[in-house]
């Protein structure tokens, strides 16, 4: 924990803009929404053509992957959503989190994990063996 609760942490943070992050995903939550208005208005309710249709879906289609896009751009902004700064309250909430929560938060600054070789015949975890690589 106090070696995920530093520097790489406080830059992936202040990399993090929940207001454009919370936008971006009621933005796609929204046109997610209207893609499955517009079936039901066509297939079902038959209030639209179908060329009418097609060219709504097109739009809305490529302005959810587009925002799909970005939010897969900003994955670490909505890991970090709502984390506090200090090292004792990130502890304090660490312990309450889910395990899939803590995990992203991990995938969100940490690239790599390198576990080196042990001294043979050694059965003692030492955290000198351990080499973490943050992300960038």
């Amino acid at each position: 924990m106090v070696a995920l609760a530093g520097p790489p942490l406080w830059r992936a943070l202040d990399r993090g803009d929940d207001a454009e992050t919370g936008s971006v995903t009621r933005q796609l939550i929204a046109d997610e929404e209207s893609l499955e208005q517009l079936a039901r208005d066509h297939y079902v309710e038959r209030a639209i053509s179908r060329r009418e249709f097609l060219a709504a879906r097109e739009m809305l289609e490529e302005r959810i992957a587009r925002n799909r896009a970005t939010l897969g751009a900003t994955a670490t902004g909505l890991a970090l959503i709502g984390l506090p700064r200090t090292l004792g309250e990130l502890q304090e909430l660490w312990r309450s989190l889910d395990i899939e929560r803590q995990r992203a938060i991990m995938e969100a600054v940490i690239e790599e994990i390198t576990v080196n070789p042990g001294a043979p015949g050694r059965r003692i975890f030492d955290t000198n063996r351990i080499e973490i690589r943050w992300r960038a």
